[in-house]
């Protein structure tokens, strides 16, 4: 029996099975059987040829025939019309190629920030994220001029351009430092590091200057050349003068190079430190302790407040109770010494003295001498102890006759000395 029929002028054989409008419809057939296997289809959209290789059916593409030009295969655009200078990308369902425009610049691309504005002097590094990129300080000092760190605030809320900031710790996330308003009243809250360059919160870092000028700043409330310190009142503030009371830190941080509303500038000197002896409280003074460090140490009670009035010109009288010398001791509290004496002469008659507080008039010491012979001089005097309880004593030495005596008494030298005990 024959097995190739004879074909009249004109008919040729064909080299398939089955024809099939496109991908759609031959993936689709169905009633196939053993017997279809390893038969040929032809796919007519774009003139390819392909196996039957299971009655699934599974088709496989048969080598040296097929598409002639890119947009004739299956899973490719139809055309290049309007798609000028775009490039072949997967499609969205993951199943073919699609034209897509090509991205002209960095910022362009979907993982990379969206503007240049405000980044000057930056470096591009991966996110913390690790999805991405972004602009960041270097670190390093910028054209040795100054020294500028990316930082995050470490708790909710915003710290401002222009306010002072102190380190509080590290972000392991973000690799950053994390740090919050300075205040000159706390340790908590000092030394300073830096002044912030921008707007800096918990979740977007920011650059503070930790050394080096500083623009764009309102620095109305100064003058050219003033030093500025971190302020005690308001935190993140700056002020012109150094904080007072034992409570208060010190640090100077930068001096201003332009006094104005909004284009300020500061050149910062942070010594990362308050200084190194803070205010020191009334009645106190630096003692070095057992490890070389000064401590603050109360002053001894004992001598302070001393005063001392004394003449040494002579004086006559007849007659009673004549001052001689007065101190004033002023509004005080404590325990008080006071010493008192004079030297007394007559002629061979008794001379007295005595130690008198004429606010509470009230006599604190007396004392009687006789000289033996004319003009001799005796010492007449004496030390007490007072209590004062905040308010001023007038204190008095005063000299004369006995009384009922009118004799000559002359005084040659005559004191009164006061101090603290307790």
């Amino acid at each position: 029996m024959a097995l190739h029929q004879s074909l009249g002028t004109g008919n040729i054989h064909i080299p398939y099975q089955w024809s099939y409008a496109d991908q759609a419809a031959r993936e689709g057939a169905s009633g196939f059987d053993s017997g279809d296997l390893y038969k040929l289809a032809r796919q007519e959209d774009n003139n390819t040829l392909w196996m039957l290789v299971a009655t699934t059916p599974t088709w496989v593409a048969v080598s040296g025939a097929g598409a002639t030009a890119f947009t004739d295969l299956a899973d490719t655009p139809s055309d290049y019309t309007g798609h000028a200078e775009k490039a072949a990308t997967v499609n969205a369902g993951e199943d073919g190629l699609d034209f897509t425009a090509l991205v002209s610049d960095f910022l362009g691309l979907s993982d990379t920030p969206s503007s240049y504005f405000g980044q000057g002097g930056k470096s591009v590094a991966v996110t913390s994220g690790e999805d991405g990129l972004e602009f960041v300080s270097s670190g390093l000092v910028e054209e040795a001029e100054r020294l500028v760190v990316s930082c995050l605030k470490s708790s909710a809320g915003t710290i401002n351009a222009g306010e002072v900031v102190y380190l509080v710790g590290y972000s392991v996330g973000s690799n950053k430092p994390t740090v919050e308003l300075a205040q000159a009243n706390s340790s908590a809250t000092m030394p300073a590091f830096g002044i912030a360059k921008e707007t800096i919160t918990n979740v977007v870092p920011g650059d503070v200057v930790a050394v080096g000028r500083i623009g764009l700043q309102d620095t109305s409330a100064f003058s050219a050349a003033d030093e500025v310190y971190v302020s005690e009142t308001t935190a993140g503030g700056l002020e012109d003068s150094a904080p007072t009371g034992a409570t208060n830190f010190v640090q100077k941080i930068a001096v201003v190079l332009r006094s104005h509303g909004s284009l300020g500038v500061l050149e910062i000197f942070g010594a990362g430190r308050s200084n190194a002896l803070p205010n020191l409280a009334e009645d106190k003074y630096w003692v070095g302790d057992a490890s070389g460090v000064p401590a603050a140490t109360d002053v001894p009670v004992f001598g302070r407040d001393y005063q001392r009035q004394e003449v040494s010109a002579r004086a006559t009288t007849t007659g009673e109770d004549q001052v001689r010398v007065t101190l004033t001791t002023g509004a005080l509290t404590g325990t008080y010494r006071v010493a008192w004496g004079c030297k007394i002469d007559a002629a061979n008659k008794p001379g007295e003295a005595n130690l008198y507080n004429s606010t509470d008039t009230t006599e604190l010491d007396y004392g009687q001498e006789r000289p033996v012979v004319s003009d001799a001089r005796v010492t007449i005097g004496g030390v007490v102890t007072i209590t004062l309880t905040g308010s001023s004593k007038v204190l008095q030495l005063r000299y004369g006759n006995p009384p009922g005596e009118t004799e000559t008494i002359g005084i040659t030298y005559a004191f009164i000395e006061f101090w603290r005990v307790s």
